[in-house]
């Protein structure tokens, strides 16, 4: 090729020079890519770890995801298979290191087996990719003296009748402290559930002592035949080793325990009963109670008050029939909206209606209230029933008949015809009729009230008219004395104190806070996550227990309280304020709000506990945190 001069020469010369570059280039090239390529599908991993490799049955295993390098959401589907997921957390990590960024998830599932054996934990997978499977050993679920958390079950009638009243009993055994933990209620469709106070008690099983709560449930079925419920699930948060001392830090480990499901064969409503209302009832009683004698002579215009109280057992108030206004000739009838009650016993629902009436007679003669029935049907014997009131017959006098003869019902007059007449004669009128007792825990008593009527002479109605006008004058002067002499006494007692204040050097003696306006000052506390004002409406509430109580500090009121859950709370507030010592989450604490509280501590938790706690008595001993037993 013939050599090229000048400016074309110098071109051809540099693009050579650039082809020659390129070539040389070309495998390094080719293996900065492959590198980048690797290196991206090496991040898009996703890896999971067991925090054990072999535990019990009905314990839990935590399950730590991580994903790298991938978006998406975690898909659960095949572990669901073989465990049931009882908690889920998630987590969000970034990393720079040398300009390089690294995003990180992490999930932290709560896994409780199904089954017992060795099993395979099988893969999770997060916008596509997946992690590797892994290896669990679960073990027989401990039994007899070996258990120390263990559930059982109680229904009191597995074939009730349709709407009778079917009481559930969960009994939750534990010698294992309990710091947290939450109950699944039963379920299923056609039944209506009431949730009843815990009941907290010991129990000796397989010679071992067991503190044990009882969760009562009371369940309505709204349908015949065979309604199956799911076991009742029961997840609480227990240390992860009881032998070791436990501390505010311990860790804690998570378990189920599972009740059998619940079958109840649900007869239907007899042939034989023709009621119009339903009404299944252990027991039901008719009252009434008056507010004038029935046997008494009432004019005509008068007003009788007359209350009819509907107590049954077993039924929901929901459930009790409203009570017909009676069409009574010779009277008027205006009802009253009706007040119901239900309270809790130890095995029974006891509801009460009251149904007032105002009954006014209009004409003079007898007039009859017809009698009161309700038909309900007996859950204990199996047969229906009718409660009834006996019908109510009332004399009514005519008003001018009685004018002029001198004579008003419940009170006997000297007249003209009988000047001998000068003693007071007294003549009582008993007023109120017999109340049935419903229960020796809810009895209410029978009222009767007397009334004296004296007999005095006639007097004309201008005298009568002037009497009465000087009878009011004489205690509106009385009253106004009264006051007077009211706010003389106050204010020499405020002038007084005033004085005392100054002789003291300007100092009042402050009275100790009562009750009631510590738990309200702990109530606004805890609404506003307040530390510090917590503390003083605590130790305000403990003085005002009294002197010898000594509850002055939240140590002491922690000593003294029975629920451990409330007692730990106490003294991590406690360690919060005054002893320095960081909180278990330190990222909970909101440092926007000055003395803010950690959320591990429940301030309204330690509200409820206070407010149904009663004073110590005098010598009282004060129980361990350790032998407190945590509510539900």
């Amino acid at each position: 090729m013939p050599y090229v001069t000048g400016k074309r020469g110098k071109v051809h010369s540099t693009l050579w020079a650039l082809a020659a570059c390129l070539w040389l280039l070309s495998p390094v090239w080719a293996q900065t890519q492959s590198q980048v390529q690797n290196q991206a599908q090496n991040q898009a991993r996703v890896s999971a770890s067991l925090s054990s490799a072999e535990i019990a049955f009905e314990d839990s295993v935590d399950l730590e995801v991580v994903a790298q390098g991938t978006n998406g959401e975690l898909d659960t589907t095949e572990l669901e298979t073989l465990f049931d997921i009882v908690r889920r957390s998630q987590g969000e990590q970034t990393v720079i290191v040398n300009g390089r960024t690294d995003s990180f998830r992490r999930w932290t599932l709560t896994l409780v087996p199904r089954t017992t054996g060795p099993l395979t934990v099988p893969p999770v997978s997060v916008g596509g990719v997946s992690s590797q499977p892994l290896r669990l050993d679960v073990g027989n679920a401990p039994t007899g003296a070996e258990r120390v958390l263990f559930v059982e079950l109680d229904v009191d009638e597995p074939a009730p009748w349709v709407q009778q009243q079917v009481q559930v009993t969960l009994r939750i055994f534990h010698r294992i402290r309990i710091d947290d933990y939450a109950v699944t209620p039963p379920s299923a469709d056609g039944i209506s559930l009431l949730p009843i106070d815990d009941v907290v008690s010991r129990v000796e099983r397989d010679g071992i002592e067991y503190r044990v709560i009882e969760r009562r449930f009371m369940l309505f079925p709204q349908q015949s035949g065979s309604i199956e419920m799911p076991p009742i699930v029961l997840t609480a948060l227990v240390p992860a080793d009881p032998s070791r001392v436990r501390t505010f830090m311990s860790p804690q480990r998570r378990v189920t325990r599972r009740t059998d499901p619940i079958v109840l064969d649900v007869q239907p409503r007899p042939d034989d009963v023709t009621a119009n209302w339903w009404l299944p009832a252990r027991s039901l009683t008719l009252s009434e109670e008056w507010s004038e004698n029935a046997e008494s002579v009432v004019q005509v215009g008068d007003v009788l008050s007359r209350q009819v109280t509907i107590a049954a057992r077993g039924i929901h108030r929901t459930q009790l029939p409203d009570l017909a206004t009676p069409d009574v000739q010779g009277a008027s009838i205006y009802l009253d909206e009706p007040v119901d009650s239900m309270n809790v016993e130890p095995d029974n629902l006891l509801t009460q209606r009251v149904q007032s009436w105002a009954v006014i007679p209009q004409q003079p003669g007898v007039v009859s209230l017809p009698a009161v029935e309700i038909e309900w049907f007996d859950t204990v014997a199996g047969v229906a029933r009718v409660a009834t009131l006996p019908e109510r017959t009332i004399e009514v006098q005519d008003l001018q008949a009685n004018s002029a003869t001198g004579v008003t019902s419940g009170t006997t007059l000297n007249t003209a015809e009988n000047p001998a007449s000068n003693a007071a004669l007294t003549e009582p009128v008993a007023s109120g009729g017999p109340q049935s007792a419903v229960g020796s825990d809810n009895q209410v008593d029978s009222m009767s009230d007397t009334v004296s009527a004296l007999t005095t002479p006639l007097q004309s109605p201008a005298a009568l008219e002037q009497g009465g006008q000087q009878h009011w004058r004489t205690l509106a002067v009385v009253a106004i004395l009264g006051w007077a002499v009211t706010a003389g006494i106050l204010l020499w007692r405020e002038r007084r104190r005033g004085r005392v204040a100054r002789d003291s050097g300007g100092s009042v003696p402050v009275s100790e806070p009562r009750t009631e306006q510590a738990l309200t000052n702990l109530q606004e506390a805890a609404r506003r996550s307040d530390a510090s004002g917590a503390a003083r409406a605590i130790v305000d509430w403990g003085r005002a227990q009294g002197a010898y109580a000594g509850l002055n500090s939240l140590p002491a009121v922690a000593k003294w309280v029975d629920d451990g859950r409330v007692a730990d709370d106490l003294y991590a507030l406690d360690a919060h304020l005054y002893r320095g010592v960081e909180s278990a989450d330190p990222a909970s604490i909101p440092g926007s709000i000055p003395g803010a509280i950690p959320e591990v501590i429940k301030l309204q938790r330690i509200h409820d506990c206070l407010s149904r706690t009663v004073a110590p008595a005098a010598g009282k001993s004060l129980p361990t945190p350790d032998s407190a037993l945590p509510p539900l």
